[in-house]
């Protein structure tokens, strides 16, 4: 995608050559300048697209003649269901985080039809690229395909919602636009290593398209490059290395544990509209109104319960100590989460063990019935009393007052009690967590609780409930009781102490310890073993280390996990054989009575680190005596790509 394919010089026709020469790729966005060509040579990059096999999209943002733009659009439409994935638009979000000329007559709109007008904007493309983490409501619009640009906010972020968005929608495919241009101008190497960051996590979430903005070919954001020069040279690279072990690597399916829920009418940015200048939004931004109740507050501010999960997260609107804040990834201690919208499907909602509520939420009938049923099913819910507001407007939230409550308050089909608003009700103070004190520095409005089958968790200093549990069918329901959201300034400490709980309540098969704080991970079912995967996240220095320790099976054992690579990690019982991508593949891990034994393919030298409960007798390398040492084996997989049998059996 470049501004510099002009019809004119022909430099399209060579550049779809060099794509499938160098084999870096093959998906091409027609873009720009390109969508004003004559359509005899649009009919000669089809056929360019169709002999190569590629993917691709047309541009729809500057086609603003109608006759021009259908004339375009025919003739890429010529092409068959799996070499088009039809017209792309980019950041018609935009409105939601501040920039652009909203509609007239969004004063007084309801939630509903804020709503509405966000998808009346975004339904006009097949493809969109989306630069806030709400692509679900891009495929309720009727997006093919949602494209989300990154690092522009918070990636991390981004590709969870983008997950959990494909999953609520039938597994839609989806992929990444990278607008790597941030930080700094000129270009250094710290964009070369975020990109690494970006395009590995991008395919370890499940992304099926990348793409990069500009530097692979060119830059505009400082100067121009040649296609030879170092930088570009190294970005392709990147994705050269991208294509063929990706293509090559079969991940398993991933296990993902814990969900946020995304609200009903919920609007996520987190982070996007970080320009000075820009006067912060208001909730929907500039699809809803500007009086006071929609500015960013408590409901919001529960996302930083995310923080948990995703350290550093960053949420702005939500305003957070800048200190704390990760550019641009986060490291994942408790494993990989989801962002996804409450109005998934049932069976999408039971997939997950952990479903949180940090957000905004109207709650209906509908939804109630299918949050009871999730927990029935034996899903662990957790959720404030606040939530179950039936407002589609948020006039109350300036002062707390007229939640006007699900069932008239009566939650104990879900929750276990009864809540009423009582304006009499002494404030909360202090809460006990079991032997956890937690001294609140802004009293917090309580509700009147009438317990119909829950149990305390956590008491205020006049020892009334602030958090409960009911235990519904095979499930769990968690639920602050207070009156206010899980975002209230005095509810931090707590919030976290509540979410270690959780996460130590949802265990995987391994666990990591260590220097994880940077570090993302992600876990495969592979079958017969699983795969876990390592990721450094800190693009700040070249080649630095992140040393954990991985607990698996009744063993711990430490992996080195480098910028600039990815540590895969094969896991069965008691065993494990760690490897680097780029680097080797390592597959089929097999484990019996005698020992272990894993198929390498590489070339040149290939380390490979063999971990079990017991001790190693010389590994056999295709019948012949290979040596390990300290749990690290060497191979040499020679001048070529090769594949080779590694047998390695226990001490007798």
């Amino acid at each position: 995608e470049t501004d510099l394919l002009t019809p004119a010089n022909g430099d399209t026709d060579r550049f779809l050559d060099t794509l499938h020469e160098e084999e870096w790729g093959d998906f091409i966005k027609f873009r720009e300048r390109s969508s004003k060509a004559p359509l005899d040579m649009c009919e000669r990059w089809c056929d360019k697209v169709r002999r190569y096999g590629f993917v691709a999209s047309l541009d729809g943002n500057n086609m603003t003649d109608p006759v021009e733009a259908k004339a375009h659009r025919d003739v890429f439409g010529k092409l068959p269901p799996e070499n088009y994935i039809g017209v792309h638009g980019h950041e018609y979000s935009n409105l939601a985080y501040g920039w652009g000329t909203p509609d007239p007559d969004r004063e007084g709109r309801t939630l509903p039809e804020c709503r509405a007008s966000y998808l009346k904007r975004m339904k006009a493309f097949d493809v969109v690229g989306q630069a806030v983490a709400v692509q679900h409501l891009d495929y309720d619009a009727g997006v093919k395909m949602v494209m989300s640009e990154i690092p522009g906010s918070h990636a991390s972020l981004m590709l969870s919602a983008a997950r959990g968005a494909s999953k609520a929608h039938g597994n839609a495919p989806w992929g990444c636009h990278f607008a790597n241009h941030v930080t700094r101008a000129p270009l250094d190497q710290d964009h070369v290593r975020r990109l690494f960051v970006l395009s590995s996590k991008s395919w370890l979430d499940g992304a099926k398209v990348v793409y990069d903005e500009e530097v692979a070919l060119r830059y505009n954001h400082d100067t121009i490059y040649a296609y030879s020069d170092r930088i570009p040279t190294q970005y392709r690279t990147i994705y050269q290395d991208l294509f063929h072990y990706g293509n090559a690597i079969d991940l398993g399916r991933e296990s993902v544990r814990t969900c946020f829920l995304q609200g009903n009418y919920d609007f996520v940015i987190g982070g996007c509209q970080a320009q000075p200048t820009t006067k912060r939004t208001k909730f929907w931004g500039k699809f809803g109104p500007e009086t006071a109740g929609w500015d960013f507050d408590t409901p919001e501010d529960g996302w930083k319960l995310l923080d948990s999960f995703l350290p550093g997260v960053w949420l702005y609107p939500v305003l957070q100590d800048p200190r704390e804040i990760r550019l641009f990834f986060s490291g994942t201690p408790h494993g990989q989460v989801d962002l996804t919208p409450i109005t998934a499907p049932i069976d999408v909602l039971s997939s997950y063990s952990l479903l949180i509520l940090p957000g905004w939420n109207t709650m209906t009938d509908e939804l109630y019935a299918k949050l009871v049923k999730y927990v029935e099913n034996g899903g662990h819910l957790v959720l404030s009393a606040a939530q179950c507001t039936q407002r589609v407007t948020r006039d109350f939230l300036v002062a707390k007052k007229g939640f006007d409550l699900i069932n008239g308050g009566d939650l104990s089909a879900l929750c276990g009690v009864k809540v009423a608003e009582d304006a009499s009700a002494a404030a909360i103070r202090s809460v006990a967590l079991g032997a956890q004190m937690f001294d609140f520095t802004k009293d917090a409005p309580a509700f009147a609780v009438e317990l119909k089958g829950a149990k305390p968790l956590a008491t205020d200093q006049a020892g009334r409930p602030f958090l409960v549990e009911n235990r519904l069918g095979r499930g769990l329901v968690w639920t602050l009781v207070a009156g206010e959201y899980w975002g209230h300034p005095s509810f931090g400490a707590f919030n976290r102490a509540m979410c270690e709980r959780l996460a130590k309540l949802h265990p995987t098969v391994m666990d990591l310890s260590g220097d994880t704080a940077e570090v993302d991970w992600h876990l495969y079912d592979c079958g017969d073993f699983h795969r876990l995967v390592l990721l450094n996240t800190d693009w700040t220095t070249s080649g630095n280390v992140k040393d954990v320790r991985v607990h698996t099976g009744g063993i711990a054992f430490s992996e080195n996990v480098t910028e600039g690579r990815m540590r895969h990690v094969l896991l069965k019982g008691a065993a494990a054989v760690g490897f680097d991508v780029p680097s080797a593949i390592v597959d089929n891990l097999k484990v019996d009575g005698r020992g272990l034994s894993f198929e390498v393919q590489g070339c040149g030298p290939v380390a490979l680190t063999v971990h079990a409960d017991r001790p190693f007798a010389a590994p056999e390398i295709e019948g012949a005596t290979g040596v390990l040492h300290g749990g690290r084996l060497h191979l040499d997989m020679g001048g070529k790509w090769s594949a080779a049998t590694v047998r390695v059996d226990f001490v007798k």
